[in-house]
């Protein structure tokens, strides 16, 4: 047994029956719907993680559960069983929704990585089709290419004509962190923005194509923070560019 499975089992066996006992699971029990989310969720999970376990309901519901927590300030309770670390909260659909619509990228990839343990709300489905709604896609991808190309406009001033060391580095290293997310989203890869970012993001086609571009960008980082070093801001606007264009031929396929 792997530690993803033992971390489910867990889940299903023991931290699941522990919130089932709740009282206020047990007044709302047919209005929550209830998924292990996180690594363990995502299978990136390792002998010291955590198991993170999402209690989904209506937002009228919400209200009524989330006294005496801390789950509107984005804090989990959190419990130890067996020697195990539990954290479980609860959020209303309307909340993710709401942060779908504004393409939050935790959000996508927190609740697009999900195993259910149970949907007494029939919440499921609608959430689904909230992460995988075509056109939220689409409008989410066009966006986050267009901030990718305003950004490389500034990337090439910033290059000519600021002395700053750490504000060309900060800037590089920006351009890079766009190209990642717009390689995930037109490979329709899941990508966790707040760590393992490279490797989450690189995993799908174009993500393959783009990785070795990356891989010298993020070498360059020390180099370019020198106004002086011309010829290696050159060629890193060049390669930024370069994954531009292969980025640019997906979107007109």
């Amino acid at each position: 047994m792997n530690i993803q499975e033992k971390l489910i089992m867990f889940a299903k066996n023991i931290a699941y029956p522990y919130i089932q006992q709740l009282p206020f699971y047990i007044e709302h029990e047919n209005n929550i719907s209830v998924l292990l989310v996180g690594s363990a969720a995502t299978g990136l999970c390792t002998e010291s993680s955590d198991v993170d376990i999402c209690i989904l309901c209506r937002e009228y519901i919400f209200n009524e559960i989330s006294a005496n927590t801390n789950w509107n300030n984005g804090k989990p309770t959190e419990v130890i069983l067996n020697n195990m670390q539990l954290h479980f909260y609860a959020i209303s659909i309307e909340t993710i929704e709401k942060k779908i619509v504004e393409y939050d990228d935790v959000t996508f990839y927190i609740y697009g990585n999900t195993i259910t343990l149970n949907d007494n709300a029939n919440l499921i489905c609608k959430l689904e089709n909230l992460i995988n709604n075509d056109e939220i896609k689409i409008e989410r991808k066009n966006k986050a290419f267009d901030l990718l190309i305003r950004r490389n406009k500034a990337l090439a001033q910033i290059f000519e004509k600021e002395p700053d060391p750490i504000s060309r580095i900060s800037v590089g290293m920006e351009i890079i962190e766009h190209l990642l997310k717009n390689v995930a989203l037109s490979d329709n890869t899941m990508f966790d923005k707040r760590k393992r970012f490279y490797y989450t993001a690189l995993t799908g086609k174009n993500g393959m194509l783009i990785k070795p571009k990356i891989d010298i960008l993020l070498a360059y980082l020390s180099e370019i923070s020198l106004i002086e070093n011309n010829e290696k801001s050159l060629s890193y606007l060049y390669i930024v560019n370069e994954c531009i264009d292969l980025l640019k031929s997906h979107y007109e396929v």
